[in-house]
């Protein structure tokens, strides 16, 4: 689990929703706004869509979570990032699940100058 510091609170994650942008892979849809903090602050969106199973959805958002507070470097970025997986991933391995989540953070947020609106 994320330390609290770490997590978007309900009030915080509904006023970032217009000042950030979106970006998406065939896994993952992140939305990712910049803030004044010198640190990330994170959510995990996982809706009924994804299973009726609340032990699906919570597994998921378990292992993002987890992926998150393991890579160190992602908590000092000074964005707040919601973080929406896609259902196919309800088919895949945790291997599979951290090597896309791997790749669409790189290719997202440690770009050269930033993410690009």
């Amino acid at each position: 689990m994320l330390a609290k510091k770490y997590r978007l609170s309900h009030q915080d994650f509904q006023k970032f929703s217009d000042r950030g942008f979106y970006r998406q892979n065939d896994y993952f849809k992140f939305f990712i706004c910049p803030n004044q903090l010198n640190f990330s602050r994170w959510a995990i969106v996982v809706g009924a869509h994804w299973s009726k199973s609340s032990v699906e959805r919570h597994k998921i958002k378990r292992q993002l979570m987890n992926l998150i507070k393991d890579k160190k470097e992602l908590l000092n970025l000074p964005y707040d990032i919601a973080i929406w997986p896609k259902p196919i991933l309800k088919e895949k391995d945790f291997q599979f699940i951290k090597e896309k989540f791997e790749k669409a953070v790189a290719l997202f947020l440690n770009q050269k100058n930033g993410p690009n609106p």
